[in-house]
Parts: C-alpha cells; sequence; structure tokens
C-alpha cells in the first residue's frame, strides 16, 4: 500500500467521524448546560400497579409520565429529561445548577440572614423598654443599628410603654382598694343567718356607705329564708297540701314519705306508683330523685308519670320552678319528670308536686301454681283483658295477683282467674315493695332487669323474682356482670347492678355515645361545676 492511498483512508475516517457527531450533536442545536454536560440527579419512581390487569398495564408508565410533565414542567423550562423504564418505572433526569446559580443563591441566603439580624423583635424591644431607666438608653440606641428613622420610633415607644405602667399601677391600686371594702361569702352567710332580730342591724353594716349594697342583701336575706324553708324537714304535715277531691300533693323534699302517705291515707288517697321506702328516714325528694316504683308500677306508671311540678337549687345556686300544679302544664322541655331518677346529679331537689290518686274500694290478692314460662305467659294474657290487675308476682314456682278496683269488678275477676286467696295481703306485697320478702334475703348480687313483658326465661343462674306482668325481674347472681348485661341487652331490655356485686364496672347498663352526650349536656346546663353526686349515674359526669 503505497503513501497516497494512507492518506485517502485518514481523510475517509476523518469526514465519517465529523458525519457522525454532526448528526448526534447538529450544528444548530446548542447543548444544554444540564445533565448534557454538567451532570445531574436521576429520581427512579416505582408506580403502584396493584389493581390492575393486564392492558391496563400497557404503556402505565409513559401515561403517568404524560400527566406528571403536564402538571410539573408543562413549559420544559426545568430543562428535566423523562424517561419511562418498563411499564411501572418511570425516571426524571434533573440538571445540576450553574455556579453562576448557585453563587447567586448563597449571596441572596447571606443577605437575608443580614437582614434578619438587623430586624427587631417584639421580645427585644420589650426587654429592653422594661430595664432600668439608667440602662434603657443605651440598650435603645444599641437597636438603632444606623438605619435611619428607627430612634424616633423607639423613643415613641418609650414613652408609651412608661403610660402603660404608670396606668396599670394606678389600676392595681383601684383595685386593691376595691378588694380592701369587698365582702367576702362567709361575712354575707353569717349575717343573714343571724335571727330576725339580729339580721337588720348586721346586714346594715355590710351595707358600707355602698347604696346598692343594701338592695343586693335583702335580697340574699330572703333567698336564705327560703332555702331554709325547703330544707326543713321537722314539720311534714305543714309542707304538705293534699288536694281535697282533686289529686295534687305539694311537699318539701325532706316531707318523710311515711307521713306524707299516712297525711293522704287519712284522706282516701295515695301515691299509685307505691314507692319503695327502705326504711323510716325515706323523704318524698328522695323518692323522686330515685326513680323507684313499686309492685303497682304495671298499672298504674312510673314516679316520672305523677311528678307535676319541682322546685330545685341547681350547680349555680339558683333556685328554679319547673312544671306546675296541673297534668297539662307542659311547655317546651319537661324538666320535672326530667328529675326522676337522676340521684340528685342534677340539682338539689327543695319542693316536689304529686299527683294522687284515690284509694281503691276494694282488693283481692289470689296465689296459683304455675311453671316461670306458663307463669309470664298467664300474666301477659291477664294483662290484655279487662280485669282489675294492680300486681303482679312470681318466685319460686308461685304467681301471686293483686286486684283492685270496683268491688263488682273485683269479684268477676276471682271469679275468673281462679286461685286462693292470700290472708295477709298487704304484708305480702309490702315485703316485695320492701325487699323484705325472703327471695331478697340472699346474699348474693341482686340484679334488676328491664325486659319487654313477654320475654321467655332468660339463661341465667337462679330462679328470678318476676314483677310487672314480666317486665320486672330481680335476680340474685353471682356471675360475670358482662353475661347478666349481654343476656338483658339481647331479651330489647337492660340490666342495673341494684345491690352488692362488683361495681367496678358501674351499677347502670352502658349507655349508647348519642345518650351519654345528652346526659353530659344535661348535667353540664345544670351543674357547670360538677357539685352534685359526680359520678353516681356514670363516671362520665
Amino acid at each position: 500500500m503505497n503513501e497516497r492511498d494512507l492518506w485517502w483512508k485518514i481523510v475517509l475516517v476523518g469526514f465519517v467521524a465529523a458525519l457522525a457527531f454532526a448528526t448526534v450533536y447538529p450544528p444548530k442545536e446548542k447543548l444544554k448546560y444540564g445533565i448534557d454536560l454538567a451532570g445531574g440527579y436521576s429520581l427512579l419512581y416505582e408506580i403502584d400497579d396493584s389493581g390492575l390487569e393486564g392492558a391496563e398495564k400497557a404503556d402505565l408508565s409513559e401515561r403517568v409520565m404524560r400527566v406528571l410533565r403536564e402538571r410539573v414542567d408543562p413549559r420544559g423550562v426545568f430543562n428535566l429529561v423523562w424517561r419511562p423504564v418498563g411499564y411501572n418505572r418511570l425516571e426524571i433526569q434533573m440538571p445540576r445548577p450553574s455556579d453562576e446559580i448557585v453563587k447567586a443563591r448563597h449571596d441572596y441566603e447571606r443577605y437575608q440572614e443580614e437582614i434578619q439580624a438587623t430586624t427587631l423583635r417584639r421580645t427585644d424591644v420589650l426587654r429592653a423598654l422594661s430595664k432600668p431607666a439608667a440602662e434603657r438608653t443605651a440598650a435603645l440606641d444599641a437597636m438603632v443599628m444606623g438605619i435611619s428613622g428607627r430612634q424616633p420610633l423607639l423613643t415613641a415607644a418609650a414613652a408609651a410603654y412608661d403610660a402603660l405602667q404608670a396606668a396599670q399601677s394606678e389600676y392595681d391600686q383601684r383595685v386593691k382598694t376595691i378588694e380592701a371594702d369587698n365582702l367576702s361569702r362567709e361575712d354575707i352567710e353569717a349575717a343573714v343567718k343571724k335571727p330576725v332580730a339580729e339580721r337588720a342591724a348586721a346586714l346594715d353594716a355590710l351595707v358600707g356607705g355602698i347604696p346598692s349594697r343594701k338592695e343586693l342583701l335583702i335580697a340574699a336575706a330572703k333567698a336564705w329564708d327560703e332555702v331554709s324553708a325547703a330544707l326543713a324537714t321537722t314539720q311534714p304535715a305543714a309542707g304538705t297540701t293534699p288536694a281535697t277531691a282533686d289529686a295534687l300533693a305539694v311537699v318539701r323534699a325532706g316531707t318523710r314519705l311515711a307521713e306524707l302517705e299516712a297525711a293522704l291515707g287519712e284522706r282516701g288517697q295515695m301515691l299509685a306508683f307505691e314507692p319503695p321506702h327502705f326504711g323510716e328516714t325515706a323523704t318524698a325528694g328522695g323518692c323522686v330523685a330515685a326513680g323507684l316504683s313499686g309492685p303497682r308500677r304495671a298499672a298504674a306508671g312510673a314516679v316520672r308519670d305523677y311528678v307535676l311540678g319541682v322546685k330545685l337549687l341547681d350547680g349555680k345556686g339558683e333556685i328554679l320552678n319547673f312544671g306546675g300544679q296541673v297534668m297539662k302544664n307542659v311547655a317546651g322541655y319537661d324538666v320535672s319528670r326530667l328529675m326522676a331518677g337522676a340521684l340528685g346529679t342534677l340539682g338539689l331537689l327543695l319542693e316536689v308536686s304529686l299527683k294522687v290518686l284515690p284509694k281503691p274500694p276494694a282488693e283481692a290478692t289470689l296465689r296459683l301454681e304455675l311453671p316461670q314460662d306458663q307463669a309470664i305467659e298467664a300474666m301477659n294474657r291477664w294483662g290484655g283483658q279487662p280485669l282489675p290487675l294492680s300486681a303482679t308476682c312470681w318466685s319460686d314456682g308461685l304467681l301471686t295477683l293483686r286486684l283492685s278496683g270496683a268491688r263488682a269488678a273485683v269479684a268477676a275477676a276471682k271469679e275468673k282467674i281462679g286461685g286462693e286467696a292470700v290472708a295477709d295481703a298487704e304484708a305480702f306485697w309490702r315485703g316485695v315493695r320492701e325487699q323484705e320478702d325472703g327471695f331478697f334475703s340472699n346474699a348474693a348480687a341482686l340484679w334488676r332487669l328491664s325486659l319487654p313483658a313477654k320475654t321467655a326465661p332468660l339463661s341465667l343462674p337462679g330462679e328470678p323474682l318476676i314483677e310487672w306482668g314480666g317486665a320486672l325481674r330481680w335476680l340474685a347472681c353471682d356471675g360475670p356482670a358482662a353475661a347478666v348485661r349481654e343476656a338483658a341487652a339481647r331479651a330489647g331490655g337492660h340490666a342495673t347492678l341494684f345491690r352488692g356485686g362488683d361495681r367496678s364496672e358501674g351499677a347502670f347498663h352502658p349507655l349508647p355515645a348519642p345518650l351519654m352526650a345528652i346526659h353530659r349536656n344535661l348535667k353540664r346546663a345544670f351543674d357547670p361545676q360538677g357539685l352534685f353526686n359526680p359520678g353516681r349515674l356514670y363516671k362520665e359526669f
């Protein structure tokens, strides 16, 4: 091969190389400064394709890339390189900034720090203003930092600060003067509790030359007299206002229940809901607060059905009156009946108005031998017939019924039902009402189950005592509380741990969240400080 052929081959190789370079980098397109020359960053994303099948996965990465590019860099100003990798991965390459951009960024951050160094914060200004006068001037001068216009502002701030301090000092002095002449709760109570002959002088001494105070003290004394009278428990007869032929008794809350019933009995009247006493000290207010009814409940109604009005002392110390003295006297919320069964958690009852009924002219008590399931069926069958049933009780295989009403109606019912007459019926029903019956002497925990009347016998240990036509079932049982409550709930009712047992989970059946919210709101409205029987019903209030 001669020298001319060699040069020809060198020229050909150079031409091919130049052509290839021009193809890759056309002379009309300048190289970008980003990833092309200076390098950059590459991010690889994996697309979640769970739930997608077949054709849905095809070109998934390209579809996602188009959406992201349209949202992130629609005009291509960021010089990003987008590249699909397979069907579910996407690579995004970002250029590294130029040295000029890096320098500009550093300069910006430096200038920002310098500006912040000359910026005054509120706490710095207040700290300087609070310094003693000898040090304040130097502290404020140091804050000027050569910035024109700042010195007058700091001087004005110092003057305003001094004026504020002077005003605050005068205010504090006036408050101390008022407090020194103020009356304490103890002073007022000591005066209003004095005998009437001494009270006027004691109240005048508290007036202290303040005219408006006298009227307030007189009102406080009057309110105290009302509270004292309402809380008195030594004169139940005087606190009782039985109706004549009507059916109303207005009683102080401290009136003994036995004396109230005796006063009504002399007039041939009674509390139809037959409340239990559980002792000689039972009161009318306690009867309403407990909300308990006796054997006549299923026929006559519950305590709340007979509460016409109440006077109570709420958690703010205010005396409130609700309801009235007639049945048709309810407008808006029936707050009076709300107190029945509240256990004193909403306020202190001072006075209650109760509807009373005439005693029935005739009564008879019958007893039949029936197993539990047949007794439940019989009570509900007879309860749906025009029979004067006023009480039912099943225990230990014996069903006891009480008939109350007109003599002819009682005689006809006795003929229809059959059974044996109970000789000492009054003692029997008193034993059921006051829980003196032998059933209640059991040492086990006593549960009170409220169920639909037709509920079949429950699969729980021990036999119950059943009242109210099957709607009230007493159960002496030491089994788990959860099992008892679950059985009651399954039957459409609820269970209350009435006596004994483990009360760590509360005595009453748990409430659904909406009902619990209503209870809490009521408690907050009547007793915002939570003073009355906290935790008595539920630990939440």
